[in-house]
């Protein structure tokens, strides 16, 4: 995997944080109850809507283009499964993790961080496991088939 290719995919990601910002301002604004295209507690902060629409984009293109980039981790064949796993769940972590706050989709109190943490390894694990299997199936077809191919 070259910088050029990790760049381009970062770059391919920065509509995915846009996207996923956006999914998470509607799922806020069905837990407060009235639409906000960005957390209410944001705006308290921001001083305003347009300041805190633009700070969330913002942050969405960042978030986005790092875990797009980050994403050129699975393709380094010379790092175990292991090291991949531990790399690219800790970029993420140090990711989201602030940005989540500073976006104020978590709260900036302990519980709340200890919340997010462990939903977001729970869902990380679950992600992680169920694209192993899927992967080791696959690779499982493939040599079905070249030995089927075999005299």
């Amino acid at each position: 995997m070259t910088v050029k290719k990790a760049l381009g995919f970062g770059l391919l990601g920065i509509p995915i944080g846009i996207a996923i910002s956006t999914t998470i301002a509607l799922a806020i604004s069905l837990f407060f109850g009235s639409y906000s295209p960005v957390s209410p507690p944001l705006i308290d902060l921001m001083g305003g809507l347009m300041n805190a629409a633009l700070f969330q984009y913002l942050a969405s293109v960042a978030l986005g283009f790092i875990c797009g980039f980050g994403s050129a981790i699975w393709a380094v064949e010379r790092w175990s499964l292991l090291r991949k796993t531990l790399i690219h769940f800790l970029l993420l972590t140090f990711t989201l993790l602030p940005i989540s706050i500073a976006c104020r989709w978590v709260a900036p109190s302990f519980i709340s961080i200890l919340i997010y943490f462990v939903v977001f390894a729970a869902l990380y694990l679950i992600i992680w496991i169920v694209q192993y299997l899927i992967i080791r199936h696959k690779i499982s077809k493939m040599n079905d088939r070249l030995y089927e191919k075999r005299p």
